[in-house]
């Protein structure tokens, strides 16, 4: 059987391994998508540290050796068209706002 981490243990695993991720972060991702895969546990949720590493290694690129270099994920077109544009209020207003489903004591 895997090591299971709880949310303070993964963030801190992470944070050992050089990705720096807060426990509240966690439970946001694992509220809005995004995060870890997870399992329940007595109705808490816990981390293998198989899927901590898949998770991180889905979300680096792959090996530069300048910032003039393309990334492959990035369609050119995307590349000369991307703004930043502001959230509206809206979405940001409903980004802090709690997970319902959220039932992990803090």
């Amino acid at each position: 059987m895997d090591l299971l981490f709880d949310t303070g243990a993964a963030s801190h695993w992470l944070r050992g391994h050089g990705v720096r991720r807060a426990p509240a972060t966690l439970r946001k991702l694992r509220c809005i998508g995004g995060g870890p895969l997870y399992r329940l546990f007595n109705g808490r949720p816990y981390y293998t540290e198989q899927d901590l590493v898949d998770w991180v290694e889905a979300r680096l690129s792959t090996p530069r050796g300048n910032t003039s270099e393309a990334d492959p994920a990035v369609p050119p077109a995307e590349i000369t068209t991307r703004r930043k544009r502001r959230r509206s209020s809206a979405i940001a207003l409903a980004s802090r706002r709690a997970c319902p489903a959220e039932t992990e004591a803090r």
